[in-house]
């Protein structure tokens, strides 16, 4: 019994925990937003970056279905809820893709109208997350600059129906197409319409304190597209023009390029030093110029005979140590010729036989002549079992003449050998003249 409530104990200790950490994700669930993404593009009239979509020579962006300002957390969390006017980052480098002198934004017109005219939009929507459309329109009329938050936001259109600026579209992801008017004193060459969906799946707190689906900060789709508008009669109507605005906010930081100056590269020059060859002074050379040129021997001139040294001038080539090396050469090779004759001739067969005959007298000896040697020996050597009798040794002839002729050995007398009186076979003995009247014969084995 006392097993027994324990275990009930534990059990309902644990339904107590699990059921308090449901309670407990459920109530952050309630007060933290849902970040869920959903899918959309404007497709009629096509955006910047669908008209590719519809045979426009734009480039195409794959990822046109999601143009939702970089995402809710990106949003909300990190840009404080700003948004590019036509769906790229708040923080996306300038110019944004989507946006006038961005990839996309080339301003391509897609559609053409007329003033005050009633036109229908559609957009496709591959995820619902239920929320609401609207759309802007701003003359814009540059299409080189991005279009400015102000001048869509002063041209909301309105539902032809009369029903307001919002269009709540049902449930399901499929395409959905609205009527909307078109103001009659605007007309354009390039104008952006501004397509927005606020979507309305978040949980969020609302203004009365309360927390719903739908209420507080939201997932946003944008997208624009190049569209013209011309007056009902076909002329243009006079309106102020507008500035290229920029917004205030966007501060495009100028870009100054440092002037790269490359490093001027100095060669080394390379000094090649003067080889000075020194000057060989022959101690016998005698310089014309000299005052001793001409000089006369002493001894010589007393003798009534004047000799004169000879003379060799400066710069002339010594050929005298040429002389001798080329002599020295020749000789050198006449004594290799005359030792090859020698050898080929008389001293091979005697080199040989002197490096024969200093081989063998080199040749280890043999420490055990009986055992490594056996050809030299006369002794008689049989293996066998251990504790065997020994070998008998063979017999040698004794000394003696050896020229004498063997004489055969003396013959043995002969001995008779009786018969056996009695044999006994198996313990039975047998007499010699007799046989076996009480017994069987027996058959003795051969042996």
């Amino acid at each position: 019994r006392h097993q027994f409530h324990l275990e009930a104990a534990m059990i309902s200790r644990a339904v107590v925990v699990r059921w308090t950490s449901v309670a407990a994700l459920l109530s952050f669930l309630s007060w933290a937003p849902m970040q869920i993404q959903g899918h959309g593009r404007l497709i009629q009239p096509p955006s910047r970056s669908s008209a590719w979509r519809y045979g426009f020579t734009t480039p195409p962006n794959y990822n046109d279905h999601e143009l939702y300002c970089g995402g809710y957390s990106r949003q909300w969390n990190i840009n404080g809820g700003k948004c590019g006017p036509c769906g790229d980052p708040w923080d996306s480098p300038q110019p944004r893709l989507n946006e006038g002198g961005g990839k996309y934004g080339l301003g391509v017109i897609v559609e053409e109208w007329k003033a005050g005219q009633v036109v229908q939009l559609g957009v496709e929507l591959t995820a619902n997350h239920m929320g609401y459309f609207e759309f802007r329109l701003c003359p814009h009329n540059n299409p080189r600059y991005p279009v400015a938050d102000e001048c869509l936001d002063a041209n909301v259109l309105k539902r032809a129906d009369g029903s307001g600026h919002r269009y709540y579209p049902g449930p399901g992801a499929k395409k959905f197409y609205s009527n909307y008017r078109l103001p009659s004193d605007i007309t354009c060459k390039q104008c952006v319409l501004q397509w927005r969906y606020v979507c309305g799946n978040n949980w969020g707190k609302c203004e009365n304190g309360t927390g719903m689906v739908g209420c507080g900060p939201q997932e946003e789709f944008r997208a624009c597209a190049d569209v013209r508008i011309k007056a009902s009669d076909g002329t243009h109507i006079p309106i102020p023009e507008y500035p290229d605005i920029i917004d205030p906010e966007i501060i495009k930081p100028e870009i100054i390029k440092p002037e790269i100056i490359k490093p001027e590269i100095i060669k080394p020059e390379i000094i090649k030093p003067e080889i000075t060859k020194p000057e060989i002074i022959d101690p016998e050379f005698i310089d014309p110029d000299s005052p001793d040129y001409n000089e006369v021997d002493v001894d010589t001139q007393k003798a009534g005979t004047t000799t004169q040294k000879p003379v060799q001038r400066k710069g002339e080539p010594n050929h005298v140590g040429h002389i001798v090396a080329i002599t020295l050469a020749f000789l050198l090779t006449l004594a290799v010729i005359f030792g090859f004759i020698i050898y080929f001739y008389w001293a091979r067969d005697a080199v040989k036989s002197l490096l024969k005959r200093w081989k063998n007298s080199n040749e280890p000896q043999s420490i055990c002549p009986s055992i490594i040697l056996p050809h030299k020996t006369s002794i008689l050597t049989i293996s066998g079992p251990i504790g065997a009798p020994p070998p008998i040794p063979p017999r040698r002839q004794k000394p003696g003449d050896l020229s004498a002729e063997p004489t055969s050995p003396p013959p043995r007398p002969i001995r008779n050998i009786s018969s056996p009186m009695s044999v006994t076979i198996n313990g039975v003995q047998i007499p010699a003249e007799g046989t076996m009247s009480t017994h069987t014969k027996l058959h003795v084995p051969d042996e």
